[in-house]
This record gives C-alpha cells, sequence and structure tokens, in this order.
C-alpha cells in the first residue's frame, strides 16, 4: 500500500512475498505491506516506510561478449 492506495499484489511463497513497483511518482510516499489472511491465519500490516522518490529514469546497460555480439537490457534497482 502507498497510504490507502493499493501498488500491486504479491504471491506469498515459503512465508515471504516481494513486490517491485515502477509507477510511485516523485514524492514521499508510506509504504505498507499487508497481509490479508487464511484459515488459521490471522490478517497483519507491517510497519510503514517512507519512500522519497526523487529522481526517475529507465536505464539501461549494453554488454559485449568476447565474440562481438552486442546485448542490450533494461537495469532494474531494488531497494531494500
Amino acid at each position: 500500500m502507498d497510504g490507502t492506495t493499493n501498488i500491486g499484489t504479491a504471491t506469498l511463497s515459503n512465508g515471504s512475498a516481494g513486490l517491485t513497483i515502477s509507477s510511485l511518482a516523485i514524492g514521499k510516499h508510506v509504504i505498507t505491506g499487508n497481509y490479508q489472511g487464511t484459515t488459521g491465519y490471522t490478517s497483519s500490516t507491517s510497519a510503514a516506510s517512507t519512500v522519497d522518490v526523487t529522481f526517475i529514469t529507465q536505464l539501461t546497460v549494453g554488454a559485449t561478449d568476447s565474440l562481438g555480439n552486442n546485448a542490450v537490457a533494461p537495469l532494474a534497482i531494488t531497494v531494500d
């Protein structure tokens, strides 16, 4: 959640889940994780973390192998 806005869902696997977000606007965002619960497991909400997005860009990484083949791919950055 970004405040009260749902910004995505993730699949729970072995007790954890992760979510990559690329749509946050510049500015401060209060992010929380919510678990809705299931039979035998209660719902919960994580502590809030404030994220300050100050710069948005799409980066591309290029590489050339020893045979001269070029590869280009978007660069993903994860902040923990």
